[in-house]
């Protein structure tokens, strides 16, 4: 029976939600975002690059966040509404670097039910109340306070219960310091229910309509009245609070085509959006998202249409009474689920899909030539104002953050047959779609790439001064001479340096009083005030190896002779101590000097007698402890490095050895003591390491960066070529940047982001990637193009090219008084029902470019496809249906393309062959083709002019196939609604066949992606969030079986792509993908105690760390079937962000220590990666 720990490799990328605030400190500019069951907290750089400075495991689904402060208080507290049925108050913890929890009070049932609150959250400017609505009826509201000690308190829940009545939106309105009130758009179904209406009879408004109803939170008497309803527009859908004080107050409320002004005891304005010139009179336009930016003596509103066209709304009032509105078209950003205003001058738009961008404001829309709308135009909400989309004049965009969001299929390839396999991802949505390539490692963008004369060895940085930060020189040494490189608006040689360039040179550094040192095999320069003094070896000695700090040198003679120097107050470097080692030192590294000290304590020294030593940095050089290394291993490095690890300095032993394996240990700051050593394997070439600014690099057949990162210590690879010697790079244009040997070249790189996991590289496409099919060459070859991508695109409601192109050079001849600027290439025109846009791509994986595009019929849109063998020929075999409308799947005319294609991968289309019913799978069956056919699955060969049908089967599915595949005589089937279920076919002759069902799920299941694990084993997911495996059984001694369920786990996010791959040689895993861009790992336990000591892990992490929200941990895994079979080992890793007791606490009740402990997560995490 398998057994799996489930990891999560790729957090959610898609956003719900965002919200800004300053959490971290008084005036920081942050922003939380809410990424389906984690928090993560951002905050633009001086750069205006977003960093995450924190990410939040909640193990449950976040529904709604808002931010809020206490009167007199200068940070902000975090209001979450969950999926726990408690409403859960957290403050950033700057010691911890993590949210904490301040409240979490109960207020109904787990789960996301329409009665239960959480959907809706609104709080009071003033931070005194807030209110936590449902779906449907019940509402309750919080009062905020402090108590003596200025700690958050939060009172009763009081109800503002509506009954027959259905919530769609909820603001707190600003007030100042009257009692709390709050406006919810509510719609009540009591009169429908009154009516009690025929299908076939229309609702008339009156019975649907809605009301913006006003509650008012009375602190004197502690309860809350609704003061009055309202009535508005039915198609109200957003409302948004604005600014009290000097500002008028009351809430705008979005309609379709228009918004609305409203306050109590005030007569409401209306005012019309400005439109899309392609837009139809009668195609309503609604708000998706809106922020207000409010300044001392200004305010405004920006509101986004499902467009993603920025409105800027100003409302002129005197004396509390608004006069005028005016929409006036501001910009065009991407469809955003959030947007926040930032008060350095920065939008945040956390995109539906696609990537999510960060702009600067470079206007306030103040261009009188904008096309806007008032609400004092004759015609009141129904004026029509058209503009053209332009490129944005007020928005600059920074940054983006890379965004999965949604994952519509994941296939993993080694292109080239050299095991370097590769993650592809088909992504997006419409015209924010992408085929995206993810390698385990950094991504690394590249500055400059240059070709030296020869073929260096190392290379070294030093700034110009002691203040400076960047660097002045950069060192490249040769075999027998040394290149020198002046760092400034360009990077040049220079031949009037300090430094010697006839030698070949060993170490170069900057000392802490401004001078120089270079180290060559015949001694020491040091360079002090344009002075050189030189240290000579003794004869018949040669340096071998040197290394520095600020005030320290130790050089490695021949023969195994130590030499050790320090910089004393009259800038000379003085030979404190000698020692012997009597064997040959490959290596030698020192402890780096922290800020207040001046001296460090001890050094690291490798020899060829396979031994680590840490030697004492004083008169004695005394051995302290030894690391002994593995048999015919050489340490080919060493490297000494302190980081801020869980809150303190950790001095750390990193060594590379000439067998591709790194060492890392733990030194004690006092004993010089190695602990805690841990291991790895980083490539098969010898392990080089490099001190860079609180980092360690490491070179082999890739780069590696050991750094810590919110508090724990990571080692990834960077996703580059293979580099020789690495120092660092600062510039004025590159702060953190890398300076590299790879093979005859000098490289500036930088890494784009820390933290992340994979590195990515992308296509963009035209319309959504339905499915990625691999097409394997006839006759692979290692190093070569053994696959090609087959990507099937599609989009509902989109034109086809065609039609884009004359719309576009339609619009352009309509000339408009109002157009400023550039005009924006649009591609996203809706064209309604039945229309689609959709085409065939071959994508070269190498080069990710597109060999080859496949176009349609209009209308015709491409839904599945898969490479057949059909009579020994490899054959492409596209499904594709016409003027499909998304309700019938039956009545739909489709058909089936067949394309072959040979070693060069050139296609040619075969034949097509019309079918009845929509097209959602293929497979492969002896040489034939197995099709899901609407509702039907049919058995074809191949014929001369079409596909000829041998078999079909007609009663085991009401609602289709997404899925088949066959094994052996085996077909499995995933029916959309009803599960797993298992066929086979038996032939009568070549010509006649037929089907027989050999059994099927226990259960009904909603599937939407399926894998095979092996003969009798498939795993899939299904629109509840859930992974499942179900399993053939061993007795099949019946006629018709059962499917057992023998794995179950709650992903917390929908899972819409499963493959099983290997992305190491260690093993193989599934691997799947979500529609938040989440990609996370099973892997299989290796023994039976390591599935014991995880599963114990798994319960005391449960008990020690509980979720933040306040969801049970067993509970959220098993949301709607108990978990089975599998360990979270998500759960697990949170026991890295423990603290020091927290984490000896739950070693010592599993019988282990925190390195054992820490040292098992690592390794079942590299087995997968």
């Amino acid at each position: 029976m398998p057994v799996f720990f489930h990891l999560t490799l790729q957090k959610p990328t898609g956003i719900t939600q965002a919200v800004q605030g300053n959490f971290s400190a008084p005036k920081a500019q942050e922003i939380v975002v809410a990424r389906s069951h984690t928090l993560e907290l951002l905050s633009p750089d001086e750069n205006g690059k977003l960093r995450s400075l924190c990410v939040c495991e909640i193990f449950g689904i976040v529904r709604v966040i808002s931010a809020f402060r206490l009167t007199g208080t200068q940070r902000d507290y975090l209001v979450v509404g969950s999926d726990s049925g408690r409403l859960v108050i957290l403050e950033f913890c700057n010691a911890a670097r993590t949210f904490k929890r301040v409240h979490c009070e109960t207020y109904g049932k787990t789960g996301i039910r329409r009665i239960v609150p959480g959907q809706y959250l609104a709080v009071d400017p003033k931070g005194r109340a807030l209110i936590v609505g449902a779906v449907e009826r019940e509402k309750f509201v919080y009062i905020l306070n402090r108590d003596s000690k200025a700690n958050l308190t939060i009172s009763s829940p009081l109800e503002a219960h509506k009954s027959r009545s259905v919530c769609h939106d909820i603001v707190g309105l600003d007030v100042g310091f009257e009692n709390p009130i709050f406006a919810s758009l509510e719609q009540s179904y009591e009169a429908v229910d009154a009516l009690q209406v025929d299908d076939d009879e229309e609702l008339t408004d009156e019975a649907l309509k809605k009301g913006l109803s006003f509650w008012e939170m009375d602190l004197g008497l502690n309860h809350v009245v609704r003061k009055m309803t309202l009535p508005v527009d039915l198609s109200a859908h957003h409302l948004v609070a604005i600014p009290g004080g000097e500002s008028p107050g009351g809430v705008l409320v979005c309609c379709e085509n228009f918004l609305v002004y409203k306050n109590m005891e005030h007569p409401e304005i209306s005012c019309a959006y400005p439109r899309r010139l392609e837009m139809a009179q009668d195609k309503p336009l609604l708000i998706v998202s809106s922020a207000i930016h409010k300044m001392r003596d200004f305010f405004f509103v920006l509101l986004q249409s499902e467009y993603g066209d920025i409105y800027k709304v100003e409302l002129f009032h005197e004396e509390g009474r608004v006069k005028e509105i005016v929409c006036r078209y501001f910009d065009t950003v991407p469809l955003g689920n959030s947007i926040c205003i930032l008060r350095a001058g920065y939008l945040f738009v956390a995109a539906e899909f696609g990537d999510h961008h960060l702009y600067q404001f470079t206007g306030i829309g103040t261009n009188e030539n904008d096309p806007l709308c008032s609400s004092n135009h004759p015609q009141g909400k129904d004026a029509i104002i058209a503009f053209k989309p332009r490129v944005n004049q007020n928005l600059q965009l920074i940054d983006e953050l890379s965004s999965l969001s949604a994952i519509t299929d994941l296939k993993v390839i080694d292109v080239q047959g050299l095991g370097q396999p590769q993650i592809f991802l088909g992504c997006g949505r419409g015209d924010r779609s992408s085929i995206r390539v993810l390698r385990h490692g950094l991504s690394v963008e590249e500055l400059a790439d240059n070709e030296l004369p020869g073929r260096p060895k190392q290379v070294w940085t030093v700034p110009t001064g002691v203040d400076s930060t960047h660097d002045g020189f950069i060192l490249v040494g040769f075999e027998g001479n040394t290149l020198v490189l002046s760092v400034g608006e360009a990077v040049e040689e220079v031949t009037d340096s300090c430094f010697l360039t006839s030698i070949t040179t060993l170490h170069v550094s900057m000392m802490g009083d401004g001078s120089y040192i270079q180290v060559h095999d015949g001694g020491v320069r040091h360079v002090f005030d344009m002075k050189v003094r030189e240290w000579k070896t003794p004869t018949a000695k040669r340096v071998k190896v040197a290394a520095s700090n600020k005030h320290q040198l130790v050089l490695a003679l021949s023969g195994g002779e130590i030499v050790y120097f320090e910089l004393d107050e009259s800038h000379t470097l003085v030979e404190v101590a000698k020692r012997s080692l009597n064997v040959e030192i490959t290596c030698v590294s020192l402890q780096p000097t922290g800020a207040g000290r001046l001296m460090a304590s001890f050094m690291a020294i490798g020899a060829l007698d396979n031994l680590v030593r840490i030697l004492s940095l004083d008169r004695h050089l005394k051995q302290h402890s030894t690391q002994l290394l593995p048999n015919n291993s050489t340490p080919e490095s060493v490297c000494l490095a302190e980081f801020q690890v869980a809150a303190h300095s950790t001095l750390m032993l990193a060594v590379g050895l000439n067998t591709g394996v790194m060492i890392r240990a733990t030194v004690d700051s006092i004993s010089g003591a190695l602990s805690d050593q841990y291991t790895r394997f980083l490539g098969s070439r010898a392990v080089k390491f490099r001190n860079i600014k609180n980092q360690i690099m490491g070179t082999s057949d890739r780069p590696w960066l050991l750094y810590e990162y919110q508090g724990v210590m990571q080692c990834v690879p960077l996703s580059y070529d293979t580099l020789e010697s690495v120092a660092s790079f600062s510039s004025p244009l590159c702060q953190d940047g890398y300076v590299a040997i790879a093979g005859s070249n000098l490289r500036i790189f930088r890494c784009c982001r820390l933290g992340e996991t994979f590195s990515e590289h992308r296509l963009q496409v035209d319309y959504t990637p339905r499915r990625l099919v691999l097409m394997p060459n006839e006759a692979p070859t290692q190093g070569g193009l053994n696959y090609m991508l087959a990507v099937v695109e599609a989009d509902h409601n989109a034109y086809g090219p065609d039609n884009v192109a004359e719309i576009a050079q339609a619009l352009e001849g309509i000339k408009l008084d109002n157009e400023v600027g550039e005009p924006l290439a649009l591609t996203n025109f809706k064209a309604g029902s039945g229309k689609w846009g959709s085409c065939l791509r071959i994508v070269n994986p190498l080069s990710l470019t597109t060999a080859a595009k496949l176009l349609f019929e209009r209308d015709e849109a491409a839904t599945t496809a898969a490479v057949v063998v059909l009579d020994g020929m490899q054959c492409l075999c596209v499904g594709t249906a016409l003027g499909y409308d998304l309700t019938n799947a039956e009545d739909v005319e489709s058909y089936i393309r067949i394309y072959c294609y040979g070693a060069n991968f050139e296609i040619r289309l075969l034949h097509i062959t019309r079918v009845g019913g929509v097209v959602r799978a293929f497979a492969g069956y002896e040489g034939r083709l197995l099709a899901a056919v609407g509702k039907r699955i049919r058995l074809y060969s191949l014929g001369k002019k079409q596909l000829l049908l041998k078999a079909e089967h007609r009663t085991c599915s009401d609602h289709g196939f997404i899925w088949l595949n066959t094994v052996g005589s085996r077909i499995f089937a995933g029916d959309i609604r009803e599960g797993l279920q298992v066929l086979r076919i038996k032939f009568y002759s070549e010509e006649a066949a037929d089907f027989e069902w050999v059994g099927g799920a226990t259960g009904p299941r909603w599937l939407t992606c399926c894998a095979q694990l092996d003969y009798s084993t498939v795993i899939a997911g299904d629109k509840f969030d859930s992974l499942f495996v179900a399993r053939v059984p061993q007795e099949e001694s019946t006629r018709h079986i059962q499917l057992e369920n023998v794995c179950q786990f709650h992903l917390g996010d929908l899972p819409t792509a499963i493959d099983k791959a290997s992305l190491s040689p260690s093993t193989s895993v599934v691997l799947y993908g979500t529609i938040m861009g989440s990609i996370g790992a099973l892997v299989p336990f290796q023994s039976k105690d390591e599935l014991d000591f995880l599963q114990h892990l798994e319960m005391l992490m449960a008990t020690e760390a509980p979720p933040l929200c306040g969801r049970e941990h067993s509970f959220y895994r098993s949301y709607y079937v108990p978990v089975q079979q599998v360990v979270d080992g998500d759960m697990c890793e949170q026991f890295r962000h423990l603290s020091e007791a927290q984490q000896r606490k739950v070693a010592q009740q599993l019988d282990s220590n925190v390195n054992n402990v820490l040292r098992k997560l690592d390794e079942i995490k590299n087995r997968i990666m």
